[in-house]
């Protein structure tokens, strides 16, 4: 019994001893040409680079970079110089080590040892950098060739070494499945498209285009909040959204819900995608895309989903997604009721055009109004005879004759000039106003289909309107 005892009280303090040790990362490196130099290790976090450790290498170029407390598995990056440096991948087994034997060679000089997924990583790395080596120099043989035989054997060597490069991925995905690694090359590798020789050619595009929409981020599993720790991570998400989407805010919106509601899975995953996601929207230069941020803002950020988010923020997000809910892009615009200069009031749906309506608001003192209002004028006169469309031109002051004046400065009776001296319309309520001069073009059913736009592009839309 005593001997039964002592060997459980042994096997629990091994327990213990091997919890401890493995609580603890220990990287240790090599670098003869660094003797008493400092390296720095780095990770990716949401596509940044941000310091780790700093470490002081010895005499003799050795050093360890080391913590109680084990790193978070991703991508890291171990430099020095300032701008010499080579990507590490570290996955649960964080006691290795690295030598540099050539500064000036990376990251062909370095060897990893004692971690089988950072080094499995490292050769990895490595036979892709010599595969893209190999792709520019076939490329420029191609460029310089006429003969079409040895194009052809060009190309076809090059399909070689991609399906070289790709088959060694696809191998290290299986036999490191469930780890970094095996998540990491996962998440770069594309679904691949197979064309449908069955459909007619007129729809390939689409058929193509559906596809990716549908597949284009199969394998990135932002269920995983490793996968934040990747320097692709959240470009693959930028790349979906710009370069896979219609640039429109109904082919966009589902989309982006769906990578969203995706990410809840996971909570740092929820709160990093989301957050991405609201940025790309408030900072996109996109027509409509206060489409998304209204949509997104309303669903997940006012509806107490977001613990993280700041209080200020979250008023300040209130007070923009107020300002813009009532009249965004795809939306019926409100028939507010106007005066004109003779002080006969109309609604708006009885002062456009009977195809497309222009309601451009500005204020005589605006910069920006004095320059532009000439222009649309000129645009405005060009149509003057045409009823299919008009610009209904709304002045936000209440002074008349400084709008007087400036109509007649500026020659603008060709439109249709209107104001609100009573203050009664709230037109600043259902229109975001608090920019001037705002622009909103309305089609026949008086639904808003473009804002914010220039006076060129007013020519643009009605050249191919009004056909």
């Amino acid at each position: 019994m005593k001997f039964r005892n002592l060997i459980l009280l042994l096997a629990l303090a091994f327990g213990v001893f091997t919890l401890s040790a493995s609580n603890e990362y220990k990287i240790s490196v090599k670098a003869k040409q660094l003797k008493s130099d400092s390296l720095f290790l780095g990770y990716y976090y949401c596509g940044k680079l941000y310091v780790q450790d700093t470490l002081s290498l010895d005499k003799n170029g050795r050093g360890v970079f080391s913590d109680k407390e084990l790193l978070k598995e991703g991508t890291y990056v171990l430099y020095f110089h300032g701008s010499k440096y080579f990507d590490l991948l570290i996955g649960e087994d964080q006691d290795f080590s690295v030598e540099i034997a050539d500064t000036l060679s990376l990251p062909e000089s370095v060897l990893i040892s004692g971690a089988s997924v950072s080094e499995d990583f490292h050769n990895y790395s490595l036979k892709l950098k010599a595969a893209q080596t190999e792709y520019n120099k076939l490329g420029e043989e191609i460029k310089a060739t006429e003969d079409s035989v040895r194009k052809t054997e060009i190309q076809n060597y090059a399909k070689e070494i991609h399906n070289s490069v790709n088959s060694m991925r696809d191998s290290l995905i299986n036999v490191h499945s469930g780890d970094m690694l095996g998540l990491f090359l996962n998440g770069i590798k594309v679904p691949e498209y197979k064309v449908d020789e069955s459909i007619p050619d007129s729809i390939k595009p689409m058929h193509r285009y559906l596809f990716e929409k549908e597949h284009y981020l199969d394998n990135l599993d932002i269920t995983d909040a490793r996968i934040i720790r990747t320097p692709y991570f959240p470009s693959t998400i930028d790349t979906y959204i710009n370069n896979k989407l219609f640039q429109i805010s109904d082919s966009i919106i589902p989309p982006v819900i769906k990578i969203v509601e995706r990410s809840r899975a996971n909570d740092e995953c929820f709160k990093v995608v989301l957050n991405h996601c609201m940025n790309y929207a408030i900072n996109s230069k996109i027509m409509g895309m206060e489409n998304l941020m209204v949509t997104l803002g309303r669903r997940y950020y006012l509806n107490g989903l977001t613990e993280w988010a700041d209080s200020t923020w979250l008023k300040n997000l209130e007070d923009e997604i107020s300002k813009n809910e009532r009249s965004l892009i795809g939306m019926k615009a409100s028939n507010i009721v106007l005066a004109d200069t003779t002080n006969t009031y109309k609604r708006l749906y009885d002062l456009g055009g009977s195809e497309i309506t222009i309601l451009y608001f500005y204020e005589p003192s605006c910069g920006h109004c004095r320059k532009t209002m000439p222009k649309v004028g000129e645009f405005a006169k060009k149509y003057a005879n045409d009823p299919r469309i008009k610009v209904v031109a709304v002045y936000m002051l209440e002074d008349k004759k400084e709008w007087i004046d400036f109509i007649n400065e500026h020659d603008l009776s060709a439109m249709v000039n209107v104001w609100d001296p009573n203050r009664e319309s709230y037109y600043w309520y259902y229109y975001n106003t608090s920019t001037t001069p705002t622009v909103y073009v309305m089609d026949e059913n008086h639904k808003i289909f473009a804002k914010k736009i220039d006076v060129d592009t007013l020519y643009l839309i009605a050249e191919n309107e009004l056909k």
